[in-house]
């Protein structure tokens, strides 16, 4: 009973000191930048250079792309670890020559009946097309030995582009290989949930960011992030209404399939209901927390 008290009482100052405070979007000092999904995905063939084109063209400030290494150990663009679903043709990426890749030709994807000439790019043909568009790669590693992580930071250093472009991926293997081989790289961790252990593995490794997935985490796991430090990243994103949310909340990149430099406010939009969304968000946290003590004393 005094327990129950003790909590109503806690809560009772929470909410009565939480109703003075002004909450600031934490975008409002800097603007939140989009990613354009796969180049401009929407409205192009996914991970095509008409989709990298079309992003700049659009204002995006960044193109995320993924890539694999062929059998002879060049890095190209594609999504998948097969070439069946947006190509022509069928086999396994990593078991195929850049030759053979050379002769697929894309099938799939918005706006197919617009650009029907478009092949696998390689990554130094989409690096190019980043550069003399003026956006920022986002280069997402699927896969890779020691040897192709040495190729691929190779291939960075010598575009010149080490210092102005971002390296992400699932595999942690293959952040800490490139973060060994290139030391000022900005690398980032995807993540569906963020949790205390992915924190204190960008920590311990000199990984500058996590990119989650919005849907996935509460607020205080976007908390936890937001109190690391650590570069926020949301994917995919493809409605204002989570955008704007996700800005509130203090992410610096937001990717998405669709939504366009304009479409929602860079600065995110700041209003007495913004106020009571962080005041509810701030009490869930609070909630949450009493509620899992609770229940770990339970267990005692």
């Amino acid at each position: 009973m005094k327990k129950a008290v003790s909590i109503i009482i806690l809560a009772a100052v929470l909410i009565a000191s939480l109703a003075f405070t002004s909450f600031a979007s934490p975008a409002e000092k800097d603007g939140t930048k989009l990613i354009a999904h796969r180049g401009y995905s929407g409205e192009a063939p996914e991970n095509t250079l008409a989709a990298f084109r079309l992003a700049a063209q659009n204002g995006f400030d960044a193109c995320e792309f993924d890539i694999w290494p062929t059998k002879d150990r060049i890095w190209v663009v594609m999504h998948d670890d097969t070439a069946d679903r947006m190509t022509d043709g069928t086999g396994a990426i990593s078991e195929m020559t850049l030759e053979q890749i050379r002769g697929l030709r894309i099938i799939s994807g918005n706006g197919i009946d617009k650009y029907p000439d478009e092949k696998i790019p390689t990554l130094n043909e989409a690096l190019a097309v980043c550069e003399s568009a003026g956006i920022t790669p986002v280069i997402e590693i699927k896969n890779g030995d020691a040897q192709n992580l040495a190729s691929l930071a190779s291939q960075l250093e010598e575009s010149g582009i080490l210092g102005s472009c971002t390296v992400i991926s699932f595999n942690r293997g293959c952040l800490t290989g490139m973060r060994a081989l290139c030391p000022d790289l900005d690398l980032r961790l995807l993540i569906g949930k963020v949790t205390n252990e992915s924190i204190a593995f960008c920590k311990e490794n000199n990984i500058c960011g996590i990119s989650c997935n919005y849907k996935s985490n509460l607020p205080h796991r976007l908390k936890k992030l937001r109190e690391s430090g650590l570069i926020m990243t949301a994917w995919t994103v493809n409605d204002t209404v989570n955008a704007e949310n996700l800005i509130n909340q203090g992410f610096e990149y937001i990717t998405t399939d669709s939504l366009t430099p304009g479409t929602v406010s860079e600065k995110g939009t700041h209003s007495f209901a913004d106020d009571i969304d962080t005041l509810l968000l701030r009490l869930a946290d609070f909630f949450f927390g009493i509620f899992k003590n609770m229940a770990n004393g339970c267990g005692g």
